[in-house]
Protein backbone atom coordinates (compact mmCIF):
# COMPACT_ATOMS: atom_id res chain seq x y z
CA UNK A 1 0.00 0.00 0.00
CA UNK A 2 2.98 2.53 0.75
CA UNK A 3 4.36 1.62 -2.74
CA UNK A 4 1.44 2.55 -3.93
CA UNK A 5 1.44 6.11 -2.89
CA UNK A 6 4.74 6.52 -3.49
CA UNK A 7 5.26 8.94 -6.45
CA UNK A 8 5.76 7.19 -10.08
CA UNK A 9 9.36 7.90 -11.30
CA UNK A 10 8.75 6.95 -14.76
CA UNK A 11 8.22 9.90 -17.16
CA UNK A 12 4.43 10.81 -17.76
CA UNK A 13 4.95 9.84 -21.16
CA UNK A 14 6.80 6.63 -20.69
CA UNK A 15 5.18 3.99 -23.53
CA UNK A 16 2.85 1.52 -22.03
CA UNK A 17 2.38 -1.69 -24.19
CA UNK A 18 4.33 -3.20 -27.27
CA UNK A 19 6.28 -0.51 -28.70
CA UNK A 20 4.77 1.92 -31.43
CA UNK A 21 6.47 3.39 -34.42
CA UNK A 22 6.45 7.28 -33.60
CA UNK A 23 6.90 8.04 -29.33
CA UNK A 24 5.16 11.15 -29.99
CA UNK A 25 2.57 11.45 -27.34
CA UNK A 26 -0.96 11.39 -28.54
CA UNK A 27 -4.28 13.30 -27.38
CA UNK A 28 -5.25 10.63 -25.11
CA UNK A 29 -1.99 11.08 -23.51
CA UNK A 30 -1.92 14.30 -23.12
CA UNK A 31 -5.72 14.80 -21.75
CA UNK A 32 -5.00 12.27 -19.36
CA UNK A 33 -2.21 14.78 -18.39
CA UNK A 34 -4.00 17.26 -18.10
CA UNK A 35 -7.03 16.70 -16.94
CA UNK A 36 -6.38 16.35 -13.23
CA UNK A 37 -4.78 19.86 -13.40
CA UNK A 38 -8.02 21.22 -14.87
CA UNK A 39 -10.12 19.71 -12.77
CA UNK A 40 -7.85 21.03 -9.44
CA UNK A 41 -8.01 24.70 -11.01
CA UNK A 42 -11.69 24.57 -11.65
CA UNK A 43 -12.52 23.82 -8.12
CA UNK A 44 -10.42 25.94 -6.56
CA UNK A 45 -11.93 29.08 -8.73
CA UNK A 46 -15.47 27.54 -8.50
CA UNK A 47 -14.86 27.15 -4.17
CA UNK A 48 -13.72 31.24 -4.39
CA UNK A 49 -17.16 32.17 -5.84
CA UNK A 50 -19.19 29.54 -3.78
CA UNK A 51 -19.63 27.01 -6.32
CA UNK A 52 -19.55 23.14 -5.51
CA UNK A 53 -18.07 21.19 -8.27
CA UNK A 54 -19.52 17.49 -8.55
CA UNK A 55 -17.43 14.50 -7.79
CA UNK A 56 -16.52 13.88 -12.04
CA UNK A 57 -15.39 17.99 -12.57
CA UNK A 58 -18.62 18.01 -14.46
CA UNK A 59 -22.17 19.95 -14.46
CA UNK A 60 -20.97 22.37 -11.58
CA UNK A 61 -24.17 23.62 -9.49
CA UNK A 62 -24.75 26.57 -6.96
CA UNK A 63 -24.37 26.17 -3.56
CA UNK A 64 -27.44 27.58 -1.60
CA UNK A 65 -26.18 30.65 -0.56
CA UNK A 66 -24.94 31.15 -3.91
CA UNK A 67 -28.41 30.95 -5.23
CA UNK A 68 -29.16 33.02 -2.74
CA UNK A 69 -27.66 35.78 -3.70
CA UNK A 70 -28.27 35.37 -7.11
CA UNK A 71 -31.94 35.82 -6.59
CA UNK A 72 -31.37 38.94 -4.39
CA UNK A 73 -29.46 40.30 -7.40
CA UNK A 74 -31.93 39.51 -9.91
CA UNK A 75 -34.81 40.67 -7.68
CA UNK A 76 -32.65 44.17 -7.61
CA UNK A 77 -32.35 44.60 -11.50
CA UNK A 78 -36.22 43.43 -11.79
CA UNK A 79 -36.85 46.47 -9.19
CA UNK A 80 -34.47 48.74 -11.47
CA UNK A 81 -36.45 48.20 -14.41
CA UNK A 82 -39.61 48.29 -12.81
CA UNK A 83 -39.13 51.52 -11.84
CA UNK A 84 -36.64 53.31 -14.10
CA UNK A 85 -37.30 57.34 -14.16
CA UNK A 86 -38.23 57.60 -17.96
CA UNK A 87 -39.44 60.86 -17.60
CA UNK A 88 -36.45 62.74 -18.45
CA UNK A 89 -36.63 60.92 -22.04
CA UNK A 90 -38.96 61.99 -24.66
CA UNK A 91 -41.99 59.36 -25.24
CA UNK A 92 -40.67 57.57 -27.85
CA UNK A 93 -36.29 57.88 -27.34
CA UNK A 94 -33.54 56.38 -28.99
CA UNK A 95 -30.76 53.93 -27.02
CA UNK A 96 -28.18 56.78 -27.75
CA UNK A 97 -30.62 59.59 -25.80
CA UNK A 98 -31.00 56.82 -23.04
CA UNK A 99 -27.46 56.08 -22.57
CA UNK A 100 -26.61 59.62 -22.58
CA UNK A 101 -29.44 59.64 -20.09
CA UNK A 102 -27.45 57.09 -18.02
CA UNK A 103 -29.50 54.41 -18.95
CA UNK A 104 -27.25 51.80 -19.83
CA UNK A 105 -28.40 48.86 -22.54
CA UNK A 106 -28.17 46.43 -19.40
CA UNK A 107 -31.04 48.13 -17.69
CA UNK A 108 -33.33 48.96 -20.84
CA UNK A 109 -33.08 45.02 -21.08
CA UNK A 110 -34.48 45.00 -18.15
CA UNK A 111 -37.02 47.72 -18.63
CA UNK A 112 -38.56 46.04 -21.79
CA UNK A 113 -38.73 42.75 -19.88
CA UNK A 114 -40.93 44.41 -17.03
CA UNK A 115 -43.24 46.22 -19.29
CA UNK A 116 -41.53 49.46 -18.24
CA UNK A 117 -40.57 50.26 -21.83
CA UNK A 118 -41.45 49.05 -25.61
CA UNK A 119 -38.81 47.92 -28.08
CA UNK A 120 -40.47 49.67 -31.07
CA UNK A 121 -37.39 48.70 -33.68
CA UNK A 122 -33.91 48.57 -33.09
CA UNK A 123 -32.22 50.73 -30.81
CA UNK A 124 -35.68 53.06 -30.57
CA UNK A 125 -38.02 52.34 -27.35
CA UNK A 126 -40.89 53.79 -26.26
CA UNK A 127 -41.89 54.55 -22.32
CA UNK A 128 -44.90 52.31 -21.71
CA UNK A 129 -46.75 54.81 -19.58
CA UNK A 130 -46.86 57.23 -22.70
CA UNK A 131 -46.60 55.17 -25.14
CA UNK A 132 -50.17 56.28 -26.77
CA UNK A 133 -53.54 53.72 -27.95
CA UNK A 134 -54.12 56.10 -30.88
CA UNK A 135 -52.18 55.28 -34.04
CA UNK A 136 -51.60 58.51 -35.79
CA UNK A 137 -50.39 60.04 -32.32
CA UNK A 138 -47.74 56.67 -32.21
CA UNK A 139 -46.88 57.74 -35.66
CA UNK A 140 -46.25 60.95 -34.63
CA UNK A 141 -43.93 60.26 -32.42
CA UNK A 142 -42.29 57.73 -34.44
CA UNK A 143 -41.56 60.22 -37.06
CA UNK A 144 -40.20 63.14 -34.32
CA UNK A 145 -37.70 59.85 -33.14
CA UNK A 146 -36.36 59.09 -37.19
CA UNK A 147 -35.82 62.81 -37.47
CA UNK A 148 -33.36 62.87 -34.71
CA UNK A 149 -31.85 59.64 -35.60
CA UNK A 150 -30.65 61.01 -39.01
CA UNK A 151 -29.45 64.28 -38.81
CA UNK A 152 -30.14 67.00 -41.01
CA UNK A 153 -33.23 65.04 -41.86
CA UNK A 154 -36.93 66.75 -42.07
CA UNK A 155 -40.34 65.36 -42.22
CA UNK A 156 -41.68 64.31 -45.58
CA UNK A 157 -44.20 61.94 -47.27
CA UNK A 158 -46.83 60.52 -45.30
CA UNK A 159 -45.22 61.50 -41.88
CA UNK A 160 -45.19 65.19 -42.89
CA UNK A 161 -48.87 64.71 -44.80
CA UNK A 162 -49.95 64.25 -41.11
CA UNK A 163 -48.33 66.90 -39.61
CA UNK A 164 -49.97 69.07 -41.96
CA UNK A 165 -52.96 67.42 -40.72
CA UNK A 166 -53.29 65.91 -44.36
CA UNK A 167 -55.21 62.38 -45.17
CA UNK A 168 -53.57 59.07 -44.68
CA UNK A 169 -53.60 57.10 -47.56
CA UNK A 170 -55.84 53.96 -47.07
CA UNK A 171 -55.09 51.16 -44.84
CA UNK A 172 -52.19 50.80 -41.95
CA UNK A 173 -50.39 54.28 -41.89
CA UNK A 174 -46.42 53.18 -43.09
CA UNK A 175 -43.49 53.38 -41.17
CA UNK A 176 -42.40 56.95 -40.34
CA UNK A 177 -40.77 58.87 -43.47
CA UNK A 178 -37.87 61.46 -43.65
CA UNK A 179 -35.91 62.54 -46.30
CA UNK A 180 -32.06 64.19 -46.11
CA UNK A 181 -30.21 65.92 -48.87
CA UNK A 182 -28.60 63.76 -51.47
CA UNK A 183 -25.26 65.45 -50.50
CA UNK A 184 -25.19 64.06 -47.22
CA UNK A 185 -23.87 61.18 -46.17
CA UNK A 186 -25.95 59.63 -43.60
CA UNK A 187 -27.53 55.84 -43.33
CA UNK A 188 -30.95 54.76 -41.50
CA UNK A 189 -30.81 53.53 -38.78
CA UNK A 190 -33.07 50.39 -39.26
CA UNK A 191 -36.09 48.83 -40.72
CA UNK A 192 -38.74 50.77 -38.14
CA UNK A 193 -38.50 54.28 -40.51
CA UNK A 194 -38.02 54.99 -44.24
CA UNK A 195 -35.09 57.19 -45.46
CA UNK A 196 -35.05 59.04 -49.03
CA UNK A 197 -32.63 60.95 -50.58
CA UNK A 198 -33.27 64.02 -52.82
CA UNK A 199 -32.69 67.81 -53.14
CA UNK A 200 -33.73 69.82 -50.17
CA UNK A 201 -33.92 73.41 -50.60
CA UNK A 202 -34.36 76.02 -48.38
CA UNK A 203 -37.77 76.86 -49.77
CA UNK A 204 -38.79 73.05 -49.37
CA UNK A 205 -38.22 73.03 -45.68
CA UNK A 206 -39.98 74.62 -42.95
CA UNK A 207 -40.22 74.44 -39.38
CA UNK A 208 -42.50 73.94 -36.51
CA UNK A 209 -41.37 74.43 -33.13
CA UNK A 210 -39.00 71.44 -32.87
CA UNK A 211 -40.40 69.81 -35.74
CA UNK A 212 -38.63 70.16 -39.24
CA UNK A 213 -40.69 68.79 -42.31
CA UNK A 214 -40.91 69.64 -45.67
CA UNK A 215 -43.72 72.30 -47.02
CA UNK A 216 -47.18 71.18 -47.76
CA UNK A 217 -46.37 71.83 -51.77
CA UNK A 218 -43.17 69.61 -51.58
CA UNK A 219 -45.27 66.91 -48.94
CA UNK A 220 -48.11 66.86 -51.93
CA UNK A 221 -46.05 65.94 -55.22
CA UNK A 222 -43.64 63.16 -52.69
CA UNK A 223 -47.09 61.59 -51.96
CA UNK A 224 -48.22 61.45 -55.04
CA UNK A 225 -45.06 59.73 -56.38
CA UNK A 226 -45.13 57.38 -53.83
CA UNK A 227 -48.55 56.55 -53.20
CA UNK A 228 -51.11 55.55 -55.08
CA UNK A 229 -53.29 58.16 -57.39
CA UNK A 230 -56.20 58.08 -55.30
CA UNK A 231 -54.28 58.21 -52.19
CA UNK A 232 -52.42 61.43 -53.80
CA UNK A 233 -55.32 63.02 -55.33
CA UNK A 234 -56.72 63.53 -51.64
CA UNK A 235 -53.68 64.66 -50.15
CA UNK A 236 -53.72 66.90 -52.76
CA UNK A 237 -57.29 68.21 -52.98
CA UNK A 238 -57.21 68.30 -48.97
CA UNK A 239 -54.35 70.81 -48.85
CA UNK A 240 -55.68 72.98 -51.76
CA UNK A 241 -58.43 73.04 -49.48
CA UNK A 242 -57.25 73.80 -46.38
CA UNK A 243 -55.02 76.63 -48.19
CA UNK A 244 -52.01 75.21 -47.00
CA UNK A 245 -50.72 75.48 -50.93
CA UNK A 246 -52.02 76.53 -54.29
CA UNK A 247 -52.28 74.63 -57.75
CA UNK A 248 -49.73 77.13 -59.28
CA UNK A 249 -47.39 76.16 -56.33
CA UNK A 250 -48.03 72.17 -56.86
CA UNK A 251 -46.93 72.62 -60.60
CA UNK A 252 -43.93 74.89 -59.93
CA UNK A 253 -42.94 72.10 -57.99
CA UNK A 254 -44.12 69.68 -60.25
CA UNK A 255 -41.35 71.16 -62.91
CA UNK A 256 -38.20 71.23 -60.51
CA UNK A 257 -39.40 67.40 -59.91
CA UNK A 258 -40.09 67.10 -63.45
CA UNK A 259 -36.81 63.91 -63.52
CA UNK A 260 -37.40 62.16 -60.23
CA UNK A 261 -39.38 58.84 -59.95
CA UNK A 262 -42.65 58.78 -60.08
CA UNK A 263 -42.77 62.52 -61.69
CA UNK A 264 -45.60 61.34 -64.68
CA UNK A 265 -48.05 60.52 -61.51
CA UNK A 266 -48.18 64.63 -61.05
CA UNK A 267 -49.90 65.03 -64.12
CA UNK A 268 -52.65 62.46 -63.64
CA UNK A 269 -53.22 64.64 -60.48
CA UNK A 270 -53.21 68.03 -61.34
CA UNK A 271 -55.42 67.11 -64.30
CA UNK A 272 -58.05 66.17 -61.25
CA UNK A 273 -57.38 68.04 -58.46
CA UNK A 274 -60.39 69.67 -57.41
CA UNK A 275 -60.75 71.56 -53.78
CA UNK A 276 -64.26 71.53 -53.62
CA UNK A 277 -63.99 67.52 -52.52
CA UNK A 278 -64.45 67.35 -48.68
CA UNK A 279 -62.82 63.95 -48.18
CA UNK A 280 -60.57 61.25 -48.86
CA UNK A 281 -63.11 59.12 -50.06
CA UNK A 282 -64.44 61.77 -52.70
CA UNK A 283 -61.05 61.87 -54.06
CA UNK A 284 -60.03 58.26 -54.06
CA UNK A 285 -63.63 57.93 -55.72
CA UNK A 286 -62.84 60.50 -58.32
CA UNK A 287 -59.38 58.68 -59.50
CA UNK A 288 -61.35 55.07 -59.45
CA UNK A 289 -63.91 56.87 -61.95
CA UNK A 290 -61.03 58.10 -63.73
CA UNK A 291 -60.02 54.65 -63.91
CA UNK A 292 -62.83 53.07 -65.20
CA UNK A 293 -63.32 55.73 -68.01
CA UNK A 294 -66.06 57.00 -66.52
CA UNK A 295 -67.22 60.70 -66.95
CA UNK A 296 -66.38 63.18 -64.21
CA UNK A 297 -68.99 64.91 -61.73
CA UNK A 298 -68.70 68.51 -60.57
CA UNK A 299 -68.09 68.14 -56.50
CA UNK A 300 -70.80 69.32 -53.84
CA UNK A 301 -73.61 70.77 -55.35
CA UNK A 302 -76.54 72.04 -53.46
CA UNK A 303 -79.86 70.92 -54.52
CA UNK A 304 -83.08 72.76 -54.27
CA UNK A 305 -86.60 71.40 -55.47
CA UNK A 306 -89.49 73.25 -57.73
CA UNK A 307 -90.25 74.90 -54.68
CA UNK A 308 -86.97 76.42 -53.93
CA UNK A 309 -86.84 74.07 -50.81
CA UNK A 310 -83.42 72.86 -49.90
CA UNK A 311 -83.27 69.06 -50.15
CA UNK A 312 -79.34 68.51 -49.21
CA UNK A 313 -75.66 68.90 -51.02
CA UNK A 314 -74.78 65.74 -53.45
CA UNK A 315 -71.39 64.62 -52.97
CA UNK A 316 -71.29 64.87 -57.18
CA UNK A 317 -73.26 65.24 -59.86
CA UNK A 318 -73.26 64.38 -63.70
CA UNK A 319 -75.25 67.81 -65.74
CA UNK A 320 -75.23 65.72 -68.68
CA UNK A 321 -77.39 62.29 -67.46
CA UNK A 322 -78.61 63.93 -64.48
CA UNK A 323 -77.55 61.93 -62.12
CA UNK A 324 -76.09 62.44 -58.75
CA UNK A 325 -73.49 61.05 -56.49
CA UNK A 326 -73.28 59.71 -53.00
CA UNK A 327 -70.25 58.28 -51.30
CA UNK A 328 -71.30 56.51 -48.55
CA UNK A 329 -67.90 55.89 -46.10
CA UNK A 330 -68.73 55.53 -42.54
CA UNK A 331 -67.04 58.39 -41.17
CA UNK A 332 -70.15 60.85 -42.58
CA UNK A 333 -72.30 59.45 -40.62
CA UNK A 334 -69.67 58.68 -37.67
CA UNK A 335 -68.61 61.92 -37.59
CA UNK A 336 -64.81 61.37 -38.47
CA UNK A 337 -65.55 63.61 -41.97
CA UNK A 338 -66.60 66.83 -39.44
CA UNK A 339 -65.48 66.64 -35.90
CA UNK A 340 -67.51 68.95 -34.51
CA UNK A 341 -70.85 66.89 -35.16
CA UNK A 342 -72.26 64.94 -32.66
CA UNK A 343 -70.95 61.39 -32.26
CA UNK A 344 -73.34 59.64 -30.19
CA UNK A 345 -75.80 56.80 -31.32
CA UNK A 346 -78.77 58.61 -31.53
CA UNK A 347 -77.35 61.49 -34.07
CA UNK A 348 -75.25 58.89 -36.15
CA UNK A 349 -78.84 57.09 -36.49
CA UNK A 350 -80.36 60.14 -37.51
CA UNK A 351 -78.03 60.98 -39.75
CA UNK A 352 -78.80 58.05 -41.65
CA UNK A 353 -82.32 58.40 -41.46
CA UNK A 354 -81.71 62.18 -42.94
CA UNK A 355 -79.72 60.19 -45.87
CA UNK A 356 -83.12 58.36 -46.56
CA UNK A 357 -85.08 61.17 -46.89
CA UNK A 358 -82.63 63.56 -48.90
CA UNK A 359 -82.72 60.73 -51.46
CA UNK A 360 -86.66 60.35 -51.71
CA UNK A 361 -86.44 63.87 -52.43
CA UNK A 362 -84.10 63.45 -55.22
CA UNK A 363 -85.77 60.93 -56.52
CA UNK A 364 -89.14 63.07 -57.03
CA UNK A 365 -87.72 65.45 -58.25
CA UNK A 366 -85.81 63.44 -61.26
CA UNK A 367 -83.17 62.80 -60.30
CA UNK A 368 -81.17 59.82 -60.43
CA UNK A 369 -79.21 58.87 -57.71
CA UNK A 370 -75.90 56.29 -57.63
CA UNK A 371 -73.92 55.19 -53.56
CA UNK A 372 -71.67 53.37 -53.21
CA UNK A 373 -69.21 52.61 -50.01
CA UNK A 374 -65.83 52.53 -49.02
CA UNK A 375 -65.43 48.99 -49.60
CA UNK A 376 -67.39 49.01 -53.17
CA UNK A 377 -65.06 51.60 -54.37
CA UNK A 378 -61.98 50.04 -53.50
CA UNK A 379 -62.39 46.21 -53.80
CA UNK A 380 -65.67 45.80 -56.54
CA UNK A 381 -65.26 49.48 -58.85
CA UNK A 382 -66.95 47.22 -61.68
CA UNK A 383 -69.99 46.63 -59.64
CA UNK A 384 -69.98 50.87 -58.76
CA UNK A 385 -69.36 50.87 -62.61
CA UNK A 386 -72.53 48.76 -63.39
CA UNK A 387 -74.33 50.55 -60.99
CA UNK A 388 -73.61 53.94 -62.69
CA UNK A 389 -74.64 52.77 -66.04
CA UNK A 390 -77.77 51.43 -64.74
CA UNK A 391 -78.79 54.49 -63.42
CA UNK A 392 -77.89 56.84 -66.29
CA UNK A 393 -80.11 54.37 -68.37
CA UNK A 394 -83.68 54.90 -66.01
CA UNK A 395 -82.77 58.94 -65.76
CA UNK A 396 -83.74 61.33 -68.29
CA UNK A 397 -82.24 64.56 -67.85
CA UNK A 398 -85.15 66.47 -69.63
CA UNK A 399 -87.78 65.78 -66.37
CA UNK A 400 -85.06 67.10 -63.52
CA UNK A 401 -87.56 69.46 -61.51
CA UNK A 402 -84.79 71.02 -59.40
CA UNK A 403 -82.42 73.53 -59.06
CA UNK A 404 -78.72 72.67 -59.00
CA UNK A 405 -76.32 75.75 -57.34
CA UNK A 406 -72.45 75.03 -57.42
CA UNK A 407 -71.16 75.33 -53.96
CA UNK A 408 -68.19 77.35 -54.82
CA UNK A 409 -69.42 79.93 -56.13
CA UNK A 410 -73.13 79.81 -54.96
CA UNK A 411 -74.04 80.45 -58.67
CA UNK A 412 -76.14 78.07 -60.69
CA UNK A 413 -74.45 75.02 -62.58
CA UNK A 414 -75.01 76.63 -66.27
CA UNK A 415 -73.22 79.95 -64.36
CA UNK A 416 -70.43 78.76 -62.54
CA UNK A 417 -67.23 78.22 -64.95
CA UNK A 418 -65.76 74.94 -63.60
CA UNK A 419 -69.42 73.67 -63.70
CA UNK A 420 -69.13 74.53 -67.30
CA UNK A 421 -65.54 72.68 -68.10
CA UNK A 422 -66.93 69.96 -66.64
CA UNK A 423 -69.99 69.48 -68.32
CA UNK A 424 -67.84 70.29 -71.76
CA UNK A 425 -65.06 67.67 -71.30
CA UNK A 426 -67.04 65.25 -70.03
CA UNK A 427 -63.77 63.59 -68.37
Amino acid sequence: RSAQLRPQTQPPFAPVGPPQRSQAPTLCDLAAVFAPARRKNRSQVAQGRGVVVHRHGRMPALSTGARRTLRVEARQRHGEGMHLDLTPLPAVFLAAEASAAGVDARRLRTAVAATTAVRLGRGVYADAARWPTDRFERHRLMALAAQRAVQGSVLSHVSAALAHQLPNPMGDLPRPAVTVDDRLRSRSPGSWMTLYRGELTTGHIESNGAVRRTVASRTVLDCVRHLSTGDGLAVADAAIRAGKTTVDAVRDLREFQRRWPGAQKGDLMLAQVDARREGWLESWSADAFRRMELPRWIPQVNVYDAHDRFLGRVDGYWPDFGVAAEADGRGKYLGDVDPSLDRSPDAVAQRVLEAGEREVGLRACGLGLVRWTTKEITTAQLVVGARWRAEVARTDPRGIRATLICSCCNAPLTSCDLGAVYSASGR
